[in-house]
């Protein structure tokens, strides 16, 4: 009987390491299932590069942040979100990171997860023109002008005038006889001042007509002398 007790008392203990490790097994399970966390990234021509979170079965408490390129950290958010939550993450045609970080409120820290997801662009960028330079004018060359020579002006001679002869003033003859009473003075002809030029035969003429003047006068004034002589004198 007593080896009969002892065989009993083995296979319980048996029986209670066997349910001792299933019972920690399933807490084992149990505690790694209570924190699920996932994140990803994808990238449509529609609605452009997305961010993608999922956490659920997370304590009371748990939070999650996230940053897309480097950008403003947003959150603290509820880590049991209850589902996948997107988030826009930029256009599709260039790449895009993030940054996702998980905080357990129960002290386990290996379930503070951080996630790192990228993905590239899905839509090639429109190129952008080539611009086509302008060809710039070429420049057109203004020649100098010719410098027009201007002949010198050769004044025309002037005709030097001819000189005047100077008009020779003719000398009165002076009369020789006295005679009593009136004298005649013959008329002389003043000689020419307006500058013409006298020639020999207008002087002669001149003389020949002055000379036949006084002997004109002298014959009349012997005529005149002896009428005067008769005349009875008057007392």
């Amino acid at each position: 009987m007593r080896r009969m007790s002892g065989r009993s008392r083995n296979r319980r203990t048996d029986w209670l390491v066997i349910l001792a490790a299933g019972l920690l097994a399933v807490a084992v399970v149990g505690i790694v299932s209570a924190h699920t966390a996932s994140v990803s990234m994808a990238c449509s021509a529609q609605a452009g590069a997305t961010l993608r979170v999922n956490g659920s079965a997370y304590p009371a408490g748990s939070t999650y942040t996230y940053s897309i390129d480097g950008g403003a950290t947003s959150g603290p958010l509820n880590a049991n979100n209850g589902g996948t939550v997107s988030y826009y993450a930029g256009v599709p045609t260039t790449s895009h990171a993030a940054v996702v970080q998980f905080h357990t409120s129960d002290g386990l820290t290996q379930y503070n997860y951080t996630f790192t997801p990228s993905i590239q662009a899905c839509v090639a960028p429109t190129p952008e023109p080539t611009p086509v330079p302008t060809p710039e004018p070429t420049p057109v060359v203004t020649p100098d002008p010719t410098p027009v020579v201007t002949p010198d002006v050769t004044p025309a001679p002037t005709d030097t005038p001819a000189p005047t002869d100077t008009p020779v003033p003719t000398v009165e003859p002076t009369p020789t006889g006295s005679v009593a009473g009136a004298t005649g003075s013959p008329q002389v002809t003043a000689p020419p001042t307006d500058g013409l030029v006298v020639t020999a035969q207008t002087v002669g003429t001149g003389l020949a007509a002055i000379v036949g003047a006084g002997v004109i006068l002298l014959i009349a004034l012997v005529l005149l002398t002896p009428a005067r002589r008769r005349r009875p004198v008057r007392r």
